[in-house]
């Protein structure tokens, strides 16, 4: 039991939950969820008190809530998070108001603008000899003369292209706006421009070359970097399936537990660039024509699926923990016992798996140690809790059924 510490979770979504259970496991205290409309399986469950705010509160505002908290609180730590980029922004910038007794797993504001653009990050990842797609950034402000024209782009189609500053490219609306730009020639790309400026959308985009492959070729790196800059957690897995909902486009929803350890030396060199701390969670590619891989981007976070770390053996908040609570460096700690993570029905898994042999290990996985998905925890007992998640795994086929009916592309 940790009675010295109260964890705060600052949204109500599915990842969220996720984030308090691990809490809850790592300090055997109850978890405060600070949400204007949390989802059920979060207001029924029976370690999670729920603290309803404003549907928008703008930072001042949630300042003021995490001031009121802290100091109803006296004698215990808030460990804070949610697992979205705009509050990751948020920890960097309003770290100092709310004390040290409020701790924020989160990089400095430097760092967090380091990672946040794309282009940046290509940038550096090219310095330190890591390997990203070749690309090139599109800029959609108006020139100081003459009028905007959409440029010519010195790349191989098909490409993908994804606003530079996420947060920036959030605040604006238009029609088939995307997460993701999947593109197949020079003028579909000149196309997507208009919409966007016609919106007010006037910041940079990246376009870089599409590395061909499906859902199986990509994989998800989690670390954690300790206050002194130390790496103390690895972990890492494959990617099985992705959510295809172009709201969602790209977040795995199974995933088998892997070592990747020549990625995770070269992603600590970026680490050690920049100046590192904290959560990562870094997205890479293997190109299933040779074999290589490429680094796509670090969120300045620990990632909607991080709960993977866990089935692979560790929980991600103990390092977290004995840093930035008790202040001690733990020695570095690797998360690798062969595991699947899935939201989704162990069925619709097999559905997307053609590489020879990988079906029958993933198989051979879950027999040893079942399946990991953080909204079935055996704690729960609330009935209505229980449908509620059950009918949200199901769920999965229809929208898989809409978005993704069968596997596309080159498997790795």
């Amino acid at each position: 039991m940790r009675p010295d510490v109260l964890p705060v979770i600052v949204s109500g979504e599915q990842s969220a939950y996720a984030l308090a259970r691990l809490m809850h496991e790592a300090t055997g205290s109850r978890v405060l969820c600070v949400s204007p409309q949390p989802i059920e399986a979060i207001t029924r469950s029976s370690f999670i008190d729920v603290h309803r705010v404003p549907l928008r509160q703008d930072d001042d505002a949630l300042c003021a809530t995490l001031e009121e908290i802290r100091d109803a609180h006296v004698g215990r730590t808030l460990v804070v998070m949610a697992n979205h980029d705009n509050f990751a922004r948020f920890a960097a910038v309003h770290r100092e108001r709310l004390g040290e007794r409020v701790i924020m797993p989160y990089p400095s504001l430097d760092v967090f603008d380091a990672v946040q653009d794309k282009g940046r990050f290509s940038e550096i990842c090219r310095a330190q000899g890591i390997p990203t797609p070749p690309d090139t950034v599109v800029d959609l402000a108006d020139p100081q003369e003459g009028e905007w024209t959409a440029p010519q782009v010195d790349l191989r189609f098909p490409v993908v292209a994804k606003a530079i500053d996420a947060l920036d490219y959030a605040r604006v609306s238009f029609e088939g706006k995307a997460k993701v730009f999947f593109v197949d020639s020079q003028d579909e790309l000149d196309a997507l421009w208009a919409p966007m400026r016609a919106a007010g959308f006037t910041g940079r985009f990246l376009v870089q070359e599409r590395i061909p492959g499906d859902d199986t070729c990509g994989v998800s790196l989690t670390s954690y970097v300790d206050s002194h800059g130390r790496v103390t957690l690895r972990s890492s897995a494959r990617v099985l399936v992705e959510d295809h909902d172009p709201t969602a486009i790209g977040n795995p929803i199974a995933m088998l537990v892997e070592d990747y350890p020549q990625m995770h030396e070269q992603i600590e060199s970026f680490f050690r660039a920049v100046g590192y701390t904290g959560f990562a969670n870094v997205d890479v590619k293997v190109d299933p024509r040779d074999g290589a891989h490429y680094f796509f981007e670090i969120n300045p976070r620990m990632g909607r699926n991080c709960y993977y770390v866990r089935a692979g053996g560790i929980n991600l908040m103990e390092p977290m923990l004995a840093d930035l609570v008790d202040g001690r460096s733990l020695e570095p700690r690797r998360a690798a016992a062969p595991a699947v993570y899935s939201l989704i029905p162990r069925r619709l898994i097999y559905r997307y798996l053609r590489e020879p042999g990988l079906a029958s290990r993933v198989r051979a996985v879950i027999r040893r140690s079942g399946v990991h998905d953080p909204m079935l925890n055996p704690e729960e007992k609330n009935v209505r809790r229980a449908v509620v998640v059950h009918l949200q795994r199901l769920n999965y086929y229809r929208k898989l059924n809409r978005f993704y009916p069968r596997p596309e592309g080159l498997y790795c």
